[in-house]
This record gives structure tokens, sequence and C-alpha cells, in this order.
């Protein structure tokens, strides 16, 4: 018995050895050859297959293979010209330099006509963000760093959403500027532009963005009128590998509105090949921070009881710009005393009704497979999870915003078939006003709080009060009851 698991044993060092073998590791680093600069994002692809990686920040690279050799590492970057390098037997360690080149006319770009194409000879004017840009841009993330392309306006509405526009059509909400990732329109059905980067790629597996900053409606349709960003990932039989990184800082910091805050974000990208046939990728990110605090208290309707000498604090149909509840259609003329007054509801403050947290939670996964050298089937699956404030007619919270996406591709060299879907659930979304509006009349119509407003001012002033003190005490007796913000009980 011994005996049979000895030769058991045997078999499987054989075994593991001859796998060994048959697969092995060509590393090395690549630099300038002028200023031995170490050399970042530069391509490495196994010459007559799409086996390859990538430089990291150190210009050092790592590839796995089991081609027999020798074989030729064709070597590429924008900026420098291509050279192949031939890997005989020394497979570790390699060095090698590379030239320096002016010309970009070996840059392509797929998002002018959807197919592969050189940058110069593109139909349309189109802006591109390569994966060096990206990660020597000193923006928080690349979704920031598009403020700084040419032609490229950003709107914020708040510290995670952001609305990039081109052709001066600017607005809160852009429904006519298309935003895509790997050619899948990333817009939410429900607010009918995209989230920002809600439901799109880490910065990990960003491989570019490419920008038309004009009208694109011939190829994409009307609501690329004001143009198109292509956000395109890393393809993992070319980016291999575990990647994560964490991002730290602090807003807040003079706590005038709120105490200094964290703000953190957390990514991990893992990818694998098998085979050179079949691959496939991972990512996962967590965003969290404290927003800006929208506190503008100037009175919008500040002159509507000027010549009763009623203005600012005194003032009964006061309507401060982050207040809710208190606006045109919750204000009424009241004749009180022989006098006309313009009398609003009571109202309450953006900060007593939303919630300023930010959370971002996403995942996606993609399965790719090759069916032949030229053409290649995918599968990719994405979910964002946000909670943030956004801007249309109204503030409005986004609380718990849930968006799918599946997407099903098969590329060739002159041809792609493509098929997504996306579902979208709110969550406990919710309006600023018609919440501040709702909440003053659920526990007193609008009526009835007039009515007691209207008595209790009329008390006041056969009591001796002043003019200004009568509004202040009907407004105190009328609110009796109301719902104290943050207890969810009546004061």
């Amino acid at each position: 018995m011994f005996a049979k698991y000895k030769l058991l044993l045997f078999i499987l060092f054989i075994s593991t050895v001859a796998a060994a073998q048959d697969s092995y590791i060509i590393s090395g680093r690549i630099v300038d050859s002028v200023n031995k600069e170490k050399l970042e994002g530069v391509s490495i692809i196994i010459k007559g297959t799409k086996k390859g990686t990538y430089t990291s920040q150190d210009g050092s690279f790592e590839l796995k293979t089991s081609a027999k050799l020798p074989i030729v590492l064709v070597i590429s970057s924008i900026g420098y010209k291509k050279q192949e390098f031939l890997v005989d037997n020394n497979t570790k360690g390699l060095s090698i330099n590379l030239d320096a080149d002016n010309l970009l006319i070996e840059q392509v770009v797929v998002s002018a006509s959807r197919i592969r194409e050189s940058i110069l000879k593109s139909p349309v004017s189109i802006e591109k963000l390569d994966i060096k840009a990206i990660r020597q841009t000193a923006a928080p993330t690349f979704f920031d760093a598009l403020e700084n392309v040419k032609g490229v306006q950003m709107t914020t509405l708040s510290m995670g959403y952001k609305v990039p526009n081109t052709r001066g059509f600017s607005g809160t909400t852009n429904s006519r500027f298309l935003q895509m990732v790997d050619g899948v329109d990333n817009i939410s059905p429900g607010i009918g532009a995209p989230v920002a980067n809600a439901v799109g790629p880490t910065e990990l597996d960003i491989e570019s963005v490419e920008l038309i900053p004009g009208a694109a409606s011939a190829i994409y349709g009307l609501n690329a009128i004001s143009g198109i960003a292509n956000l395109k990932t890393k393809n993992p039989f070319k980016y291999p590998g575990l990647s994560v990184y964490q991002k730290t800082g602090v807003n807040h910091i003079d706590g005038k509105d709120h105490d200094p805050t964290l703000y953190s974000e957390t990514a991990i990208r893992f990818a694998k090949v098998f085979n050179d046939k079949f691959a496939f990728k991972i990512n996962a990110a967590y965003s969290t921070g404290y927003d800006w605090v929208a506190n503008n208290f100037r009175d919008l309707n500040p002159n509507a009881n000027a010549s009763a000498g009623l203005t600012g604090n005194d003032n009964p149909a006061k309507d401060p710009i982050n207040s809710y509840g208190n606006e045109s259609s919750n204000r009424k003329t009241v004749s009180l005393n022989g006098k006309n007054y313009v009398i609003a509801r009571t109202g309450y403050l953006e900060s007593e009704i939303t919630d300023y947290s930010l959370k971002n939670i996403k995942v996606d996964a993609a399965l790719h497979y090759k069916v032949s050298k030229t053409k290649e089937l995918s599968y990719s699956y994405r979910f964002g999870q946000a909670s943030n404030q956004y801007q249309r007619g109204n503030r409005i919270r986004l609380d718990g915003l849930q968006i799918q996406q599946h997407s099903l591709d098969f590329k060739g060299e002159q041809f792609f078939l493509r098929a997504y879907y996306t579902k979208e659930n709110t969550g406990d979304s919710y309006n600023l006003r018609p919440t501040g509006e709702n909440m003053d009349r659920a526990f007193k119509s609008d009526n009835v709080w007039l009515a007691d407003y209207k008595n209790a001012y009329l008390a006041a002033i056969n009591a001796g009060s002043s003019n200004a003190q009568a509004h202040a005490a009907a407004r105190a007796s009328a609110d009796n009851g109301r719902y104290q913000p943050g207890t969810g009980q009546p004061q």
C-alpha cells in the first residue's frame, strides 16, 4: 500500500515539474533610451498573439506564458517608436530601451467611427485621455480629470456627482451628452442622464477616455448631439494581475458647517488569463465622505412686506434659498387688522431634511473568450449603488439609487455585435421641495394653519404686542405640533 502511495506522489511530482516547465515568466524593465527614465504604461505583447501586459510605475513588467522560445516581444507606447525584442533563453532581468518618437499617427481610437482607426485619420475631432495621462493627472480621479480636457466643461452638483458637457449647452441634467463604458450607454433611465461615474469603471480598470466634443448624433443617436465620452476599460488578456489602491482626503477643515471629515476611496481589481483563450476580471470600489452643506439663507422674497416695515427675520413671507416648504405656492396674501400681509408656511432648512453623507459602492465583472485570433466574445455585469446630492429643478437626495447593467459583445477587426440591458431602482430617493411642503402639511393643512395664524396674531395685537412681535407670536402658535427636525416627533 505504501509503495502505491510513493508511486502516486512520484507521478504528481513529475506532473508538477512538467507543468512548471511548460509555463515561465518573462520579466524586466523598460526605460527611455536618452534620459533613462522608467516608463509606465508601456505595452508588451508576444508577437502573433494577444497575450501581453503593461509596465508598472517603476517601468517593470512580468509576463507569464507557455509559448516556446524563442519569442518576439512587441514593445509600444505613445510618443515612442514601436520596437521588437527577441527573447531566446534569458527571460528574466531584461533591460529594454525605447526611442522617443514625436509622431502620434499610430495612436488609435474607436469612438469616432466605432472601429479601430488612427486618431489622425478620424473623421471628427476627438480628444483622448490615455492611461499615462490618467496616472499623471493631479485630479482626485480620472473622471475629475475630464475637466482639464480641451473643450470640456464640468458642472459639480456634489462631491459624488459631476456632469461633463461640451459645445456650451450646459445643464445639471445633460441628456444631450452621451456617456458610455466600452460602448454601452451609461445612462440612468430615471434621471435621463449618467450619475457621473457611480456605475462606471474604477481608476484601476480604466485604460483611456475618448471624447468627441462635437455633435456625434449621426453615429450615436440624438442623445449625442452635444458630444460623447467613451470610457474604455482594460482587457483582462492585456492587463492580468492584482491591483489595489486607497485614497484618503479631508474636507470641512474649517469646521464651520461640519466637523472635519475623511473622504475615503478603496478599489481592487483582479484579472487572470487561462490558456490564452479565456480570461476574466473583477473590480470593486467603495467611497465615503460628507458633502458640502448648502446653507445659503438669502431671502428670495425680501420685499413682500417691506411696505409694512417687516423685512429680514421679521418678514412673514421669508423664503431662504436653501429652505423648502415656503416657496410661492406656499404663500398667501392675508388681511389682518385692516392691512394686507404676505404670509408663508415656515418650511424646513435643507440641512434639516437631508443627509449629506456620500456613499458609492460599485462592482463589475467580465468574462472574455477568444473565438479566434481576431474575434472575441465577452460578457460584463456592472452594479452601482449611490447616495449623494443631485440638483435638477429642485434639490434631490439620491438615497440608495441602484443601477445594474448586463452587456454581451462579439467583436472582430471590422465589426461588432452588442446587446445590453439596464435596470434601475431609485431606492429611498426624494425631492427636497415637496418633502418640506408635505412635512408642514402633514400636521396641519394650509387653511387650518392660516386660521390659527390669524387668531394668534389678533390676540397678540390686542395684548399690546408690536406688529413684528404679533407676527412672531402668530407663527409660533400656528406651528404648535409641527414635526421637529431629526426626531420624527412634533415640537
